[in-house]
This record gives C-alpha cells, sequence and structure tokens, in this order.
C-alpha cells in the first residue's frame, strides 16, 4: 500500500487509496478518511496594505469630524417663589426671583446690601442676622449690633401709643370672635378697663357667666393667638392695675403686649423685615430703649477693634 497526495491541504481534500490485483474493484478500502474543509469564509486574493496606505487611512480617520453623541436637552431648574421648592421649566413656578434669590437658606448668615434709598449717610447698608437673635449693620466708622427683639418691641409700643393717643390704626375683625372662659373676678377686671381697650383695637364684652369675647385686635399683634391677648392682658392688669394711674397703667399695658408680640430670640427674620426693621430704626434715632429699658442697639467703633487687635498704638 502506498499514499498518494497530500494528508491535508487547505481548500483541498486528503484522500487514501490502495493498489492491488488481488482484490476485487467492487470491495470497499480498508481505510476510509472523511473529507473536510478549513475554509468557512472566502480567502481574499488582494494583498495586504501597505504601510503608506495605513497611514493615509489612519490620518482620514482623525480628520474626519467626531460622531454626534447629543442626548435630549433636559429641563432646567429654576427655585420659584417659594424658598427650597424647585419649578421645572413647563410647569407654573410662579413669579420667579433674580439671580440673587435662588438660595433658600440666604436670610441667614448672608451678607446684603441695602439699596441706596434704604441708607442714611453714615451707615453702608450690609448687614447679617446672627444666632437668629441679633443684626450686625456695617457703618461708616464701624459695627452695629441690633437685639431684634428689643427693636421690634420699641416699635410695636410706640405703634400702640400712637393709637391709643391718636385713636387711628388698623383692626383686624375676628371672623369668629374669640371666647375665653374666666372666673367672675378676672371677668371683672378685664370689664373695668374695656373701655381703654377698645381705643386700643382690642373689642373684649362679657359673653354668658364669666366668660370673655375678643372681636378685634390691632394688627401690630397678629403674632399672639386672640386667647393670648386675653390671658396676656389679664396677667398685665392683674399686676400693674392697683399701683398705677390710668396714663401709666395703659403704657405698662401697651409695653407689656409690645413685649409679646415682638419676634424672639432664635427667630430667622426674612430680609424684607429686617430692612424695614432698621429703616424704622433710622427714623427714630431716639428710640435707643426698649419700652423696659434695654438697649437697643451696641456700638463698636473701628478704633476699638483696631485696639483689640493691636493694629494701631
Amino acid at each position: 500500500m502506498r499514499w498518494t497526495g497530500p494528508i491535508c491541504s487547505v481548500g483541498r481534500t486528503a484522500r487514501c487509496s490502495t493498489v492491488t490485483s488481488a482484490r476485487p474493484r467492487s470491495a470497499a478500502p480498508r481505510c476510509s478518511t472523511p473529507t473536510w474543509s478549513l475554509a468557512s469564509a472566502p480567502v481574499s486574493s488582494a494583498p495586504p496594505p501597505t504601510r503608506q496606505q495605513l497611514l493615509t487611512d489612519l490620518e482620514r480617520e482623525l480628520d474626519s469630524p467626531a460622531p454626534s453623541l447629543s442626548t435630549p436637552a433636559l429641563p432646567s431648574a429654576t427655585f420659584g417663589p417659594a424658598q427650597g421648592t424647585i419649578a421645572r421649566d413647563g410647569a407654573d413656578p410662579g413669579a420667579r426671583r433674580g439671580s440673587d434669590d435662588v438660595n433658600p437658606c440666604k436670610s441667614h448668615g448672608k451678607v446684603r446690601a441695602v439699596p441706596e434709598a434704604e441708607l442714611d449717610a453714615g451707615t453702608s447698608g450690609r448687614f447679617l442676622q446672627i444666632h437668629r437673635s441679633y443684626i450686625v449693620v456695617e457703618g461708616s466708622e464701624g459695627l452695629r449690633i441690633v437685639d431684634q427683639h428689643a427693636l421690634h418691641e420699641r416699635r410695636i409700643y410706640e405703634e400702640l401709643l400712637h393709637r391709643f393717643e391718636s385713636a387711628e390704626g388698623e383692626d383686624q375683625r375676628l371672623l369668629i370672635p374669640e371666647v375665653v372662659e374666666l372666673g367672675a373676678a378676672d371677668q371683672a377686671i378685664l370689664l373695668a378697663h374695656a373701655d381703654d381697650l377698645k381705643v386700643l383695637g382690642l373689642d373684649l364684652e362679657a359673653f354668658g357667666g364669666t366668660s370673655v369675647c375678643l372681636r378685634s385686635l390691632p394688627l401690630v399683634l397678629s403674632r399672639i393667638s386672640p386667647e393670648a391677648v386675653v390671658h396676656d392682658l389679664l396677667a398685665i392688669l392683674k399686676e400693674d392695675a392697683r399701683d398705677l394711674e390710668h396714663d401709666e397703667l395703659i403704657k405698662s399695658t401697651v409695653a407689656g403686649l409690645a413685649c409679646r408680640a415682638a419676634v424672639k430670640f432664635n427667630d430667622l427674620l426674612p430680609e424684607a423685615e429686617i430692612a424695614e426693621l432698621l429703616r424704622w430704626s433710622r427714623e427714630h434715632p431716639d428710640s435707643r430703649n426698649c419700652p423696659h429699658g434695654r438697649p437697643v442697639a451696641v456700638s463698636i467703633s473701628l478704633r476699638e477693634l483696631e485696639d483689640q487687635f493691636q493694629r494701631k498704638k
């Protein structure tokens, strides 16, 4: 037996054949090797690219524009009128604020410039609320630190006193009168001063048994609930009614109500409210103390600061 042809070649078949004269032609060969092909795809007859062609193709790819990877534009976010809320384009955010008003937390710990119309000759107009209790105002000769409660208390006191003396002012008529149950003695104390209280805008009258009914109160007392106003009035009158004359009693009552209605320590004030308090303070330079005698503000001059930091001798 002998082998003819290659055993395996790409694109060709391998075969095994026997030559013998003793075996009939019809007999099967002693070994039968199956045929197979390793060529699963046509083989290109083109010559491989040269180095110059590869460089040319690379340069062409570098010079061609990059494919666009654009994505759908997302709606922009803007802060709407309520601090801390976000309105999307396409929704109705209401009146939008300026770029300086997008910080929901801007009322606390942010220096803000007051418009020129609000300034006086000795103040730069910048203020800062610290510890939710004091307002630091920059002046031309130093700093002014304002007690926010004392200043607001003095303002309410002046407005209520002016209201009593002029019998003019704005009242808030209660849609549902406030009925407060009291003892007979307490009811008698309040009703004994009902006429003076009505001049202040406090419309108080008897209501069945030993109760009283409050129908209106001045707008400057809007921070206090109507029921609290009744109890505060009663506490002030019970303490001072026996010892004070009429005019002094009125002042004491007004001072007590102003203290209870004023902003408190740890109250975060909006910038507009701070600016309004400072404007009122500039228009009333003689209002240096609250009704109970505490100072409204203290000043620190630049010279004092320089001495503390040992900058000038």
